[in-house]
């Protein structure tokens, strides 16, 4: 795709330049053409490596936790930016994340906790995994977030029994 793009880059400053060179009848013309074109190539693609060298990407996966502390998720940034106001939703609608609820930002340093609650109490190791059943029907997480630049990412987490989480879908990716 890469490749693609720089020669289509290349064929339109070969013939921009050929153009001016044509018309003005001097090589001249077409060389400074020909580099004008490369140069403003070059800087739509220095500023997109730019913003990607800069985008925040937040993933869960299950963190290390026993019976006391309940079936806990991490949240991390695995990008370079700061993520805004995230929010995280489960498919499951009869289980809810407590402890991500008051975040402002997670910063590529940060790293939170939290728990998976059923109603008003905590889901423990080892007789929710049997109930939850999570190799049939695993908990899809779907976490919204901003960038500094104000715009909206997405990550989507599958999560079966721990260890096992994949990325299916990351816009920031």
């Amino acid at each position: 795709m890469q490749f693609i793009r720089v020669s289509n880059w290349l064929i339109l400053a070969t013939g921009v330049g050929a153009t001016f060179g044509l018309i003005s009848s001097g090589w001249d013309v077409f060389a400074l053409m020909f580099t004008a074109v490369v140069l403003i190539w070059y800087s739509i693609e220095t500023r997109q490596l730019r913003f990607l060298s800069t985008a925040p990407g937040l993933v869960l996966r299950w963190a290390n936790g026993g019976d006391l502390q309940g079936i806990t998720l991490r949240l991390s940034n695995q990008g370079k930016g700061a993520a805004l106001n995230p929010a995280i939703r489960l498919n499951r609608p009869d289980l809810i994340l407590e402890g991500f609820d008051d975040l402002n930002a997670v910063t590529d340093r940060d790293e939170h906790i939290g728990c998976v609650a059923q109603g008003d109490s905590r889901l423990y190791w080892q007789e929710s995994f049997r109930r939850l059943n999570l190799d049939t029907n695993p908990l899809i997480a779907t976490i919204i977030f901003q960038g500094m630049d104000g715009v909206q990412h997405s990550t989507i987490i599958e999560l079966k029994q721990p260890p096992r989480a994949r990325i299916i879908k990351a816009s920031w990716l």
